[in-house]
């Protein structure tokens, strides 16, 4: 069983309870998810079984879509509603959606975000959260997130709804403070469900049964499995001509792989398969399709990544 399934996770699950229960089902797979979601969230959180957790670091770096609720007058220390709240400052009653609007349309693009107090992001080898609870101040790490998108969905005072695009690693609570503080009013994360994370969205995920035994969970898992195949070959691609060269250790040369599919840049992610479309393994181009017509024959043209066991 080599693969990933989409699971909608429940409130209250972490990402690593899930991750247990499918383990517990596929004891001799090794399993792990793509992008953490708080246990206050919901939705889509992609799992890889088998083979499948070899492309897990390459899924993560696509774009993420939430909908969360901001619940205005408020602050707390984890920035949402799973902490102490305190007033935030001014009066509700001055905001409206022309005001949010406004902040909204200046939160696009590049942004340096700092990471969240309380959060499993590490310092010297030790999450900040177990910091944070001790009382020991800590300077968190600055990260590079891309907004491409933020949106009010409806207003309803003191709530907002919001629709977010985002890159990987991207703190929604923390957009809700940031949307909080520019209002005067302060703001807290209420709810949030990832809604998409790359090509998966909600459509396609499955809950977990609270109370389902192992044989009915592995039922519900084998029937909503997408294989690795399909993964790969909805990605561009390369037929390979000499796939033992490159199970050997070779690095793709034009020679062995032909000409793309698909108009391709150079730094991107693609996938090699088999003639038999068994999939082979992924790679990251170093030339792009323009450029490789007029490479050598036996130049390499990608850098292998991982190569995947023929099972």
């Amino acid at each position: 069983m080599n693969g990933v399934v989409i699971i909608d996770k429940a409130p209250g699950w972490t990402s690593t309870r899930v991750v247990a229960v499918i383990k517990k089902v596929y004891p001799h797979r090794k399993v792990g998810h793509i992008g953490t979601l708080d246990p206050l969230a919901t939705g889509v959180l992609p799992v890889c079984i088998g083979e499948a957790t070899k492309i897990a670091d390459y899924l993560v770096e696509t774009f993420k879509e939430y909908r969360c609720t901001a619940l205005l007058g408020y602050t707390s220390p984890t920035l949402d509603t799973e902490s102490e709240l305190t007033t935030g400052g001014a009066a509700i009653a001055d905001v409206d959606e022309a005001a949010i609007s406004n902040i909204l349309q200046r939160m696009t693009g590049d942004w340096e975000q700092q990471v969240p107090v309380y959060s499993a992001v590490k310092v010297n080898g030790v999450p900040l959260y177990k910091m944070a609870r001790k009382g020991i101040g800590v300077i968190a790490p600055i990260k590079r997130v891309i907004i491409q998108h933020i949106t009010m969905e409806k207003f309803y005072p003191p709530r907002v709804d919001l629709l977010v695009r985002c890159s990987k690693g991207t703190y929604i609570r923390s957009l809700c403070a940031y949307i909080g503080s520019a209002l005067g009013c302060g703001a807290v994360m209420e709810s949030l469900c990832r809604t998409r994370s790359g090509s998966f969205n909600l459509d396609m995920a499955l809950r977990l049964p609270l109370d389902g035994d192992k044989n009915s969970i592995r039922a519900i898992l084998d029937s909503r499995i997408i294989p690795l195949k399909q993964i790969i070959s909805e990605m561009p691609h390369f037929v390979v001509r000499s796939p033992e060269k490159i199970r050997n250790g070779c690095q793709p040369t034009r020679d062995v792989i032909g000409a793309p599919a698909t108009v391709l840049t150079a730094g991107e992610t693609v996938g090699f398969i088999e003639a038999d479309s068994v999939p082979l393994a992924i790679g990251r181009m170093l030339y792009g399709s323009a450029e490789m017509q007029y490479l050598e024959a036996n130049i390499p043209v990608a850098k292998i990544l991982r190569v995947f066991n023929r099972t």
